[in-house]
């Protein structure tokens, strides 16, 4: 008899935790992560920047809101993949290796990757016997890959800066309007320093990927999706982008 009572006490706190994981579960917020990125998402921009403020209007048409979780690149990729904490990054680009974990939206914006060298400093692109710096967690474009450069990696974009700056390095791959940003607002000593390369190595298109583990991952990238193209319809897209400076 006590052994049946206890059985059914454990079975009414199952259903319990159940239904309160299935509650949890069926919140109309998306949790991403997110990292430091300049004039497209900082922790010091208003309202987070125009990429949130851009996914924030797009699934606010669906009834869900948005939470972002700011941390360096490398942690926010292996954070998204697991889906459990959140339901996927902000800011990513395609790669067939991240479909494994990944289900894409539709194109948010474009992205001009190109190598930026210190004025001054004589390159010769046919070359590969260079010092390239790049993030840990970054994708490298094939063209840059196949070049053999000596490829040296950092935690943060603002890292390579420095190194370029005092010839630690001979190149590094940034987006454009970072690079832009960084020097108007955090870096002056940077004015004139560096020389973008053109054209760019590649035009790099940046998603929402959600994790393919977290719950309802397709009616997620369905909401998004829906959102994205009413508000590149309206003209809300393309104003929030003016209001920010960048040449998408």
């Amino acid at each position: 008899m006590k052994l049946l009572c206890l059985v059914k006490h454990l079975l009414a706190l199952l259903i319990i935790s159940s239904s309160h994981v299935s509650a949890a579960n069926e919140s109309n917020t998306i949790v991403l992560t997110v990292m430091d990125y300049p004039p497209y998402h900082s922790l010091s921009m208003e309202q987070f920047g125009p990429i949130p403020r851009i996914i924030s209007a797009a699934i606010s048409l669906s009834g869900y809101s948005l939470e972002l979780k700011f941390v360096p690149w490398n942690r926010a990729i292996e954070e998204a993949k697991t889906g459990e904490q959140v339901d996927g990054i902000m800011g990513v680009w395609y790669s067939e290796e991240r479909t494994k974990y990944f289900l894409y939206s539709d194109p948010v914006m474009t992205n001009k990757w190109s190598l930026i060298k210190k004025n001054g400093t004589a390159i010769d692109l046919a070359s590969s016997n260079y010092r390239l710096g790049t993030v840990r967690g970054y994708y490298i474009p094939e063209s840059v890959k196949n070049k053999g450069y000596d490829i040296e990696l950092v935690a943060d974009d603002e890292k390579n800066l420095q190194k370029l700056f005092s010839g630690r390095i001979q190149l590094t791959l940034l987006d454009e309007n970072y690079l832009n940003y960084l020097i108007r607002v955090k870096h002056h000593r940077y004015k004139g320093a560096f020389t973008i390369i053109k054209p760019p190595v590649a035009m790099m298109t940046q998603y929402i990927a959600i994790s393919k583990k977290t719950v309802d991952p397709e009616q997620k990238i369905l909401v998004i999706n829906h959102g994205l193209k009413k508000i590149k319809s309206s003209g809300t897209f393309d104003k929030i982008i003016k209001q920010e400076l960048i040449n998408n």
